[in-house]
């Protein structure tokens, strides 16, 4: 048996369904935040709104020490310092200059001290007198 909704006639197989999607998307917001205007159809949706007004900070970024209190944000900037060295290495040079350096890192303000670090490790591995025949 199919449940439809009156407002937007999206149907659904399970009545719970439907009946959360009515609160959630066409319901009146009866859960407010105290310390802000926010307010939130669904109590869960506060309570995770809530852990920004606490501090919470419950996940780490490995490659910019920012803090998230929730993990989809995380995820979010682990996934930009990814595309950011993919980018990167599609026009990395064989040897790099610090005008390079200072370009890319114009180029890409928000993650410059990922791009900093592994530019100027790329910097010194293509300048030492590390070559294959003396490893």
């Amino acid at each position: 048996m199919a449940y439809s909704c009156k407002v937007c006639l999206k149907t659904f197989t399970k009545r719970r369904n439907l009946t959360r999607h009515e609160r959630s998307n066409h319901g009146q917001k009866k859960f407010s935040c105290d310390q802000c205007s926010k307010s939130f159809r669904r109590e869960d949706d506060l309570k995770r709104h809530q852990k920004q007004h606490q501090g919470m900070i419950t996940h780490t970024c490995k490659n910019c020490r920012k803090g998230f209190h929730r993990r989809n944000k995380l995820v979010e900037c682990n996934n930009t310092h990814i595309i950011s060295i993919q980018l990167l290495f599609l026009h990395v040079p064989t040897s790099i200059d610090s005008a390079t350096i200072s370009l890319c890192i114009n180029k890409h303000k928000c993650h410059s001290t990922v791009i900093f670090n592994l530019l100027t490790s790329i910097q010194s591995w293509s300048t030492s007198s590390c070559t294959p025949d003396s490893v």
